[in-house]
């Protein structure tokens, strides 16, 4: 499901169409890892490694069809944003549930931050990492 929901968000943003495959398979591998991290780990661990591994394919699937890793970053970290968490905040202060809306508040920026820090990670690594396995063209 959420192979078809990134290739859909991809199309709203005008990926490219021979790219929709590649974004919409790093959406499906950020969230089957982070499915299959969250029964064991906390959801911010769980997050946090999904995205580590989504940056990896976005920059694989950038380097392997000489494309902008941009559209591949955007769809990987997608099913992670915490917009549901922004929303529960804002619910809880409006109906002055001021202890849901620290817990909420609290846990959407630890999940915002892990992603960021999950993006900066890989992207601060030296790209010979990702093109292992390449041919070089002369």
């Amino acid at each position: 499901m959420a192979f078809f929901a990134i290739m859909g968000f991809a199309v709203v943003l005008n990926a490219p169409r021979k790219e929709l495959i590649c974004c919409g398979m790093c959406g499906l591998v950020s969230f089957a890892v982070y499915v299959a991290l969250s029964s064991f780990l906390s959801p911010v661990v769980s997050v946090f490694i999904a995205t580590v591994v989504a940056m990896a394919f976005a920059r694989i699937c950038s380097y392997r069809r000489k494309s902008p890793s941009t559209m591949y970053v955007i769809m990987g970290i997608l099913p992670h944003v915490p917009g549901a968490g922004m929303y529960f905040t804002m619910y809880g202060i409006i109906n002055s549930d001021l202890m849901f809306s620290y817990m909420k508040g609290v846990e959407t920026f630890k999940t915002a931050g892990v992603i960021a820090m999950g993006v900066i990670l890989v992207f601060l690594l030296p790209p010979g990492l990702f093109t292992i396995g390449m041919r070089e063209e002369k």
